[in-house]
């Protein structure tokens, strides 16, 4: 063992260099693996928070397309005059359009009756409902026509008109040998909008 010492106490300096670049290399090897282990878990929070925030803005995504369909859905039918104050004058104006347009004898009358409510319950509505949705009845006559010539105004009346309403009663007789003579009920409606309400966006 003596014959060892010499060598160790020559060796002293190199061994404790050797030993502190151990210890350094230890303290390195145990740093990298903190850093990269808190580096990971971050990650995975950021991560999870990325996801997190991918989610919501899907969710508002569709919240803000149906907004807008909804919304794209009530300015049409508040044009048609299904939704709010209904443009009656403009409704009959197309009508008229669409009768001249149609080739018909002008042997048309019509009267628009005033608006009424859609049910006949005579018992008075609570202040705070909702507007009752209100109906508005046409009734049209026409003469010296064909019962397919009939049909075929009220295929382009369905077709063209873009006032939703629908045949109550038709009555056909046969006037003379011209044609017929037809006396129908159109009913047409409208639902107002509360009084407290916005106007209607444009």
């Amino acid at each position: 063992m003596k014959d060892y010492l010499p060598i160790f106490k020559h060796a002293r300096t190199a061994l404790i260099v050797f030993a502190l670049s151990l210890l350094l290399l230890l303290s390195s090897i145990a740093a990298v693996s903190y850093f990269n282990t808190a580096a990971t878990k971050e990650l995975a929070q950021k991560q999870a928070a990325l996801q997190s925030t991918r989610s919501e803005i899907e969710v508002l995504t569709n919240d803000l397309q149906s907004i807008e369909t909804n919304l794209a859905d009530f300015k049409h039918l508040t044009r048609l005059g299904l939704i709010g104050e209904p443009d009656r004058e403009a409704w009959m104006e197309r009508f008229n359009a669409i009768h001249q347009a149609s080739g018909l004898p002008p042997t048309l009358r019509y009267a628009l009756a005033p608006p009424a409510p859609f049910t006949d319950d005579p018992s008075p509505a609570p202040t705070d409902a909702p507007p009752q949705a209100l109906r508005h009845d046409l009734q049209i006559e026409l003469t010296g026509i064909h019962e397919g010539e009939f049909l075929a105004f009220a295929d382009k009346l369905a077709a063209e008109w873009l006032t939703p309403y629908r045949i109550e009663n038709c009555d056909m007789k046969r006037a003379d040998e011209e044609g017929l003579a037809i006396s129908c009920t159109l009913r047409l409606f409208s639902l107002p909008l509360p009084t407290n309400s916005e106007p209607a966006p444009n």
